[in-house]
């Protein structure tokens, strides 16, 4: 497991977000089926998935790919308020040494 991956790791065990808002570009961009996230849209997004009485429960995340300018990887987890499953890949591409582009793709 490399550094882009263990940050994921950390965060995960933490929910530091300033570990994460630093790990983000200025320029930051996620792609999602819903239309683009900006930064802080991201942050915001995921600390209401991740916080409250119907955050989600992550079952397992692993790292599929990383190298120098990639990092690739999949979760697993449950969204208790509407009973799904939810399994995610996620594409991260760097710039700067920080996440600059990410896609989701949510099954």
């Amino acid at each position: 497991m490399g550094d882009k991956f263990q940050v994921i790791t950390e965060f995960v065990k933490t929910r530091n977000y300033k570990l994460l808002e630093e790990r983000l570009h200025a320029d930051f961009l996620m792609i999602r089926e819903e239309g683009l996230v900006t930064k802080d849209e991201f942050v915001s997004y995921l600390s209401g998935d991740l916080v409250g009485d119907n955050s989600i429960i992550l079952l397992d995340y692993k790292c599929l790919l990383e190298n120098e300018d990639s990092l690739i990887w999949r979760d697993i987890f449950d969204v208790p308020d509407v009973g799904q499953r939810i399994f995610t890949t996620s594409y991260d591409t760097f710039k700067d040494g920080l996440v600059w582009r990410s896609m989701l793709n949510k099954k």
